[in-house]
């Protein structure tokens, strides 16, 4: 809902495969005054089917377990148009010492089964096929990363 407010002429798609939080969300996707432009689809991000459909894509890949991710990538890259742009990002690199990264670190891995450093993103991102993947390490832990279907595909 917040990328409808702060872009007006936009639509959004959401996904959500888990029952309860997909009530959740669609019972506050229905009570906004932003409903007619949001699709919200109860589904896993390696089961889509749309072709040349998205112009931007949120990736959050450290919800994606291992099995997931390159699947659920490969049909993001297929539902993308061309041109159309990623942004996903990394945690704190693995060499960092303290509590607090050391926590972020666990919770990644008890969420998606492995660390993944911005370094691993890139490359997985680039051997899918994206063009123009760029780290963008200018916050500290987190690190965005965009990158961008071919304007040839």
């Amino acid at each position: 809902m917040e990328l409808c407010r702060l872009y007006p002429l936009s639509s959004v798609v959401a996904l959500e495969p888990l029952n309860t939080s997909y009530g959740l969300g669609k019972k506050a996707i229905t009570h906004s005054i932003y409903k007619n432009r949001i699709e919200f689809l109860q589904s896993y991000a390696h089961q889509l089917s749309a072709v040349a459909h998205f112009d931007v894509v949120s990736f959050p890949q450290m919800f994606f377990s291992n099995a997931h991710l390159i699947p659920s990538l490969t049909a993001i890259l297929r539902a993308m148009k061309p041109g159309a742009f990623l942004t996903t990002g990394s945690e704190d690199s693995i060499a960092e010492k303290n509590l607090f990264r050391s926590i972020q670190r666990l919770k990644h891995v008890l969420n998606c089964g492995s660390f993944r450093s911005e370094n691993d993103i890139c490359q997985l991102l680039h051997s899918l096929g994206f063009v123009e993947v760029t780290p963008l390490p200018f916050m500290s832990g987190w690190y965005p990363i965009t990158a961008q279907k071919s304007s040839q595909s």
